[in-house]
């Protein structure tokens, strides 16, 4: 059986993004320490947009730790702006729970890049699904049933795969 390859660029441009995902954050809680509580109104958008272009390279592998990286970069910002907003909290009131809580983050962060780095990315088998894995073996459909990607029932009824021999 084929494995379908990982393309260089994809596989270049994807760890790419995990060094700027990198960066970010050391630099964002360079400059919430060392700076200023207000530096987070240029760094938090720049996490989100980090967190949305990482999600794209990545693809919809939901229980990947880059997944999870991707989704901590969204999430943080918002979740810093519905603190302030909420609690009303001036700059000077925000900079303490922001160095603890953005610790805390950031060790998050690089737990899940360098277990991310290490696993890196997932292809599946010529009969899976080339977006979410699933087993498309003996469908009467062109779709997948988990995701919707559409792909050729002819081709995946010619690789004669055995389906006793398939894990569970």
């Amino acid at each position: 059986m084929t494995v379908k390859p990982v393309t260089l660029q994809r596989s270049v441009l994807w760890r790419v993004m995990l060094i700027v995902s990198v960066i970010v954050w050391v630099v964002a809680w360079l400059l919430l320490v060392f700076l200023d509580t207000e530096s987070v109104l240029s760094t938090g958008p720049a996490m989100f947009f980090t967190g949305i272009l990482l999600a794209l390279v990545h693809g919809r592998r939901y229980h990947h730790p880059v997944w999870w990286l991707a989704m901590t970069n969204l999430f943080l910002p918002v979740f810093f702006t519905t603190l302030v907003n909420l609690y009303t909290w001036s700059p000077g009131e925000a900079r303490e729970p922001f160095i603890y809580m953005g610790s805390l983050a950031m060790a998050l962060a690089m737990a899940l890049t360098v277990k991310g780095w290490h696993i890196g990315i997932k292809t599946f088998e010529a009969w899976q699904c080339q977006q979410c894995g699933y087993a498309l073996i003996n469908l009467h459909s062109d779709q997948c049933p988990e995701c919707g990607k559409p792909f050729d029932p002819q081709t995946i009824a010619k690789l004669q795969v055995d389906i006793q021999s398939l894990p569970d």
